[in-house]
Formats: C-alpha cells, sequence, structure tokens
C-alpha cells in the first residue's frame, strides 16, 4: 500500500500570518499572536502533502499525535517557513519532525505522528449505526 514511502521525504511550505490566524480567533483577545492551534494546522498540512502523492488511489493520511513546542511568539504579517521530514514508517504510521521558522528564528517544532488510511474505509466509521 504505502511502497513508494521512504523515510527522508521532505517538504516545505510558506505562509505568511494572517489577522484570522492569531489567538483572539480561539478568545484569547488580549494576545494579538499567531495561536498554537494555527501552528498544529500549519504543520499538518506541511506532513500530509508531502506524502499524498506518493499513496495510492483512495488513500490518505490522518493525524493521530503531535507533541509541540511552541516557543517563539509572532504577530499577523510575519512570513514563516514551515518544514518536515519523514523520519520512520511503522505499518501504516508515519512519523515525522517538523519546524517552524520566520527570517530569524524557530518559532515551533513537533514530532508528529499520521496514518494511511483508506478514504472511503475511514469515512465508513464516522457513520453512526441505528
Amino acid at each position: 500500500m504505502i511502497l513508494h514511502l521512504k523515510p527522508g521525504i521532505e517538504n516545505t511550505v510558506r505562509r505568511e500570518v494572517r489577522q484570522e490566524h492569531v489567538a483572539s480567533r480561539y478568545g484569547n483577545d488580549q494576545l494579538p499572536v499567531l495561536a498554537t492551534p494555527e501552528i498544529v494546522s500549519f504543520m499538518e498540512y506541511t506532513a500530509l502533502s508531502s506524502v499524498q502523492s506518493f499513496l495510492p488511489e483512495g488513500y490518505s493520511s490522518v493525524g493521530t499525535e503531535i507533541h509541540l513546542k511552541h516557543v517563539k511568539p509572532v504577530t499577523a504579517g510575519t512570513s514563516l517557513v514551515c518544514h518536515s521530514r519523514l523520519t520512520e514508517i511503522s505499518g501504516r504510521r508515519l512519523f515525522f519532525e517538523i519546524n517552524l521558522r520566520n527570517d530569524h528564528d524557530l518559532i515551533a517544532t513537533a514530532s508528529h505522528i499520521r496514518a494511511v488510511v483508506n478514504k472511503h474505509s475511514f469515512l465508513r466509521m464516522t457513520r453512526t449505526e441505528s
């Protein structure tokens, strides 16, 4: 199923922090800085997009675990670069190391696990039984 995936696959995605990415969206009106949930979303997207083209038709990956260190605040208008690296494959599980930087500093780092899933079977699990 994931024969074309090998550790070492890397991906880099660039994004600018917009106003809708700041903590006020999540109820913290006191600090207009990049919200941690937005960092998680950006990191998951970077990892997902690094491997999606290697998966067979009808398969994708879903995030199952993330260990994040948010080490520096940034404000709207800051340009960020997210870099992911696939470090290990164990069955259907994909292990990533991810970092997020601006032009000068490390903003966040994470280890992340994704699971390869058959989209049809996975969506079937969301249906409730009568």
